[in-house]
């Protein structure tokens, strides 16, 4: 998968770069306007399309919960009515998680 990603990484490297040259002839300075819509763009789609995950502290909940999403975009909202820091007791994690994750999807439908 690491080559994958390096041959994707170096092949957009060759795109900008093969574009830039063209841009920069064609209209000049305002290419860099393109730089900063997308620069204001990439927070608001972190925000909305990356759930947050750090202060879960119950992976097995955060697990289910992209399991059973009904779709890639409600995981997102199903994301944000997670509990914050609370741990699962060994012996019912599982029945914790599932649980959590159908008061959570209740309330999302």
């Amino acid at each position: 998968m690491n080559s994958v990603s390096t041959a994707n990484h170096w092949l957009w490297n060759f795109v900008v770069t093969m574009v830039t040259a063209v841009a920069l002839s064609t209209i000049g300075y305002r290419y860099y306007a393109i730089y900063a819509v997308i620069s204001a763009l990439i927070p608001i789609v972190v925000f909305f399309l990356y759930p947050e995950t750090m202060n879960s502290g119950n992976l097995e909940l955060l697990n289910t919960v992209f399991q059973d999403a009904p779709s890639p975009w409600d995981i997102v909202t199903m994301a944000w009515k997670l509990p914050e820091g609370e741990l699962a007791d060994e012996g019912n994690r599982n029945e914790s998680a599932k649980k959590a994750v159908e008061k959570i999807s209740q309330k999302y439908w």
